[in-house]
């Protein structure tokens, strides 16, 4: 019952928080903001990961595979597994590479985020 009620409880703040980026109706639609919002919660994401890679694949996996089994867990695992997935997944396989490849192939990935984020931002005119 407390993985229903966190889960319930993080779609309920994904839908409140992409709801800022409707404007009056002018923004977004409702299941595009989900878009918008992975976008550049995965380029920030990416910004932080350039400097502290590993630290950031540590917190991933503190968030969805070692939680406590309380609805605060399960929500915040649930949050964290919808936003930030992409990200860990490329972090994890860009983190084997030498250390200047690394980082350029973070800094790609970075921008390549960036640009989806504002594509997406453009196709709706905002």
């Amino acid at each position: 019952m407390k993985k229903v009620i966190g889960f319930a409880l993080a779609v309920s703040i994904l839908a409140v928080g992409t709801m800022f980026f409707w404007g009056n109706g002018r923004g977004f639609p409702f299941l595009s903001a989900y878009l918008f919002a992975m976008f550049f919660c995965n380029a920030l994401y990416g910004l932080l990961s350039l400097i502290f890679q590993r630290a950031s694949i540590y917190q991933y996996e503190q968030f969805v595979y070692d939680y406590k089994p309380t609805i605060r867990g399960y929500c915040a695992k649930y949050l964290v597994m919808a936003v930030f997935t992409p990200n860990y997944y490329v972090q994890k396989r860009i983190n084997r590479a030498p250390f200047i490849v690394n980082r350029l192939l973070a800094l790609i990935f970075v921008i390549w985020f960036w640009i989806l984020g504002f594509t997406t931002g453009m196709i709706y005119n905002i």
